[in-house]
């Protein structure tokens, strides 16, 4: 049990990019269902030194016994990761999480923003067969013809019905090929044929806005993927050719992402003078200053709603304290925390809560949110932007 606990830890990164992982001791707690539904739980230590505590002991030799002498079979991979998923799950927090080998990679794919592969996203319910959930634009999926509720049948004459996610994950994904596909599509059964290769997700969507007075550039963030602040960087330089001065962010329903992709989007407006945030940890609290370089000189309006969460929550409040962005929407999500990530040789992933961060002012959003300048409820039609557009067409 031991060694294959130090066999299942692979390296830890945070968001940051940092490892983060020199310590020689590991707490899991080992969760286990029996017969009749009772569950135990025990917490145990292994260091990763190869010594062990009493604690330890204890839990090797009920994990032997039960490898020896229960009477079924024992799925020793199955124990090892709901020995982390319970771990997690003591801690009481919405935000630390196991991901399994195919959530780990959907999980990485959107924050890198781009991959090999088809270009779907899908699901698996039971025993049916993998759903596409999302097409993601411009991908070979796109160009193939695949659309969202599609079931996936065979990949080159394969049946993949019955595989587990992660096995159909491994026909269609990290390779370049020719593949056809066969889905059913209602009633109706369809032959695709499809060249995988590389995916870039697209996080940026813009338009310049014709207002009565002026024009007005407009940008839709969806996520803080890794390629984010470029393909935001790009936007923002076709409104300065346009001679547009003022802008309209849209971070409404963005759940966050890397922040240290917040940091380049904050840095492209904020100058070396100003705080970006605070980060709080156990012991103490750092400030983080924006970099010296060319700044953006807009005037600026963000529109946000209960869905902008974290990273999204940070650009908000510190453009809002910083810079004299006005918020036009509802309050936001408030998710005030950073998770770091580790990830595992099987491929899965944990993720969990390191810190808490703060808006440059020192104030904390954790489940409260930000409140915008102009509360502005969604109604049919996008009045939000209409809003927004009618404060910068008069400024």
């Amino acid at each position: 049990m031991k060694n294959k606990v130090n066999k299942f830890i692979k390296k830890g990164t945070d968001n940051l990019g940092k490892s983060r992982f020199n310590s020689v001791e590991m707490i899991m707690i080992l969760i286990m269902g029996l017969l009749s539904g009772i569950l135990v739980s025990t917490i145990f230590k292994t260091t990763l030194n190869g010594t062990t505590d009493n604690s330890s002991n204890e839990i090797i030799s009920v994990y032997n016994n039960l490898k020896e002498k229960y009477y079924g079979d024992i799925d020793e991979e199955a124990l090892e990761q709901a020995a982390i998923a319970g771990m997690l799950s003591i801690l009481g927090d919405e935000y630390s999480e196991y991901l399994s080998s195919y959530e780990s990679s959907d999980f990485n794919d959107k924050l890198n923003g781009e991959f090999v592969g088809l270009g779907v996203q899908i699901r698996k319910v039971g025993e049916s067969a993998p759903v596409v959930t999302e097409v993601y634009d411009n991908s070979p999926a796109a160009k193939a013809g695949l659309m969202v509720g599609d079931l996936l049948l065979k990949v080159n004459g394969e049946d993949i019905s019955t595989l587990s996610l992660s096995e159909v994950v491994d026909k269609i994904k990290n390779k370049k090929e020719n593949i056809t596909l066969e889905v059913q599509r209602e009633d109706e059964t369809i032959v695709l044929e499809a060249t995988t290769g590389d995916v870039v997700i697209t996080s940026v969507e813009q338009e310049i806005i014709e207002g009565e007075q002026k024009k007005i550039g407009y940008a839709k963030l969806s996520l803080f993927a890794k390629n984010s602040a470029s393909q935001l960087a790009l936007a923002f330089d076709s409104f300065d050719k346009a001679g547009v001065n003022s802008v309209i962010l849209d971070l409404r329903d963005n759940p966050g992402g890397h922040l240290d992709v917040a940091e380049e989007i904050l840095n492209m407006f904020l100058d070396d003078t100003k705080i970006l945030y605070q980060i709080k940890g156990k012991d103490n609290t750092e400030k983080v200053y924006s970099s010296k370089g060319e700044k953006r000189n807009y005037n600026l309006v963000i529109l946000v709603n209960e869905s902008s969460a974290s990273a999204s929550e940070l650009i908000s409040a510190s453009l809002k304290e910083g810079y004299g962005a006005i918020l036009v929407g509802t309050t936001t999500y408030g998710k005030g925390t950073v998770q770091q990530t580790m990830s595992l040789e099987d491929g899965s992933m944990i993720k969990y809560t390191t810190n808490t961060w703060l808006t440059p002012n020192g104030n904390s959003i954790n489940e409260v949110g930000i409140t915008p300048d102009y509360i502005i409820e969604q109604t049919d039609g996008d009045n939000q932007l209409a809003k927004a557009i009618e404060i910068l067409d008069v400024n």
